[in-house]
């Protein structure tokens, strides 16, 4: 799916080499607001970054493709609950 392969690349575009607090912070953040159509707070976050996250929160209106753009977030949080 190309929302999975988008939601995917930027994930590793924007976590790539931070710390494991930063990851979990971005993380959720992009779930809620796929999720709960929250705004992104994170402040150490670029403009950039910030739009490219955002550029999925028109998932929100389409159920079924929330899934797509969050699987990779869910399992990025699963590896990191299993190596904790």
């Amino acid at each position: 799916c190309a929302i999975s392969l988008a939601s995917a690349s930027i994930l590793t575009e924007i976590l790539k080499g931070k710390n494991l607090s930063f990851a979990k912070k971005v993380t959720a953040d992009f779930l809620n607001m796929v999720k709960n159509k929250e705004k992104i707070t994170l402040n150490s976050l670029t403009e950039d970054q910030i739009t490219t996250i955002t550029s999925l929160s028109g998932v929100q209106e389409f159920p079924m493709r929330v899934k797509c753009a969050t699987m990779v977030w869910h399992t990025f949080i699963s590896a990191i609950d299993k190596n904790n």
